[in-house]
């Protein structure tokens, strides 16, 4: 497994892995902002065509996992850019391919995101996450702390209002 940021170039070079890791999530239930279910190609693809613009144009990292060359998972570090928040920064879609899950890939990928953050001498680190999904765990071993729950914040894609939970980590 290499766990490594990628620039534009590399985004493109692996834009249809990353194309069918986000269409994998989302058809397996995963509430990362798209529904219902099943996500389509096009709209996947104007997905990251619009990450690859903000990678491109800000501060926005892409952190992906790659087995034998082909990207299986993949988190994004998004540090704020409002001026009295150049501290802190967002992490959003942790996934990982439901064939290489249970692999060490998304802990490896949260460590990976962690050091950046800390090279970037970030301060604070934010997310959300569903209460229960397996993700909760893994950010909870990480050292990540709930600040909060909202209830019936996200529908899942089975059409039930979700209740999700604020997580923090100070560097």
């Amino acid at each position: 497994m290499d766990i490594q940021i990628l620039n534009v170039t590399e985004l493109r070079q692996h834009l249809d892995e990353l194309i069918e890791l986000l269409q994998d999530a989302v058809n397996a239930g995963a509430s990362v902002g798209f529904y219902p279910p099943p996500l389509s190609m096009d709209e996947a693809r104007a997905y990251w065509e619009g990450i690859i613009d903000s990678v491109d144009n800000g501060p926005r990292r892409v952190i992906a996992a790659l087995v034998d060359g082909r990207l299986v998972g993949s988190v994004q570090l998004t540090p704020e850019t409002r001026r009295n928040q150049l501290h802190r920064a967002d992490v959003q879609k942790l996934m990982v391919h439901r064939e290489h899950r249970n692999q060490g890939i998304g802990q490896a990928l949260i460590q990976r995101l962690d050091e950046e953050a800390n090279a970037l001498g970030l301060k604070l680190l934010v997310l959300d996450v569903v209460l229960g999904a397996p993700a909760e765990r893994l950010y909870q071993r990480q050292g990540y702390v709930q600040g909060g729950m909202i209830p019936q914040y996200a529908i899942s894609a089975d059409g039930v209002l979700e209740t999700t939970v604020y997580y923090y980590k100070l560097l």
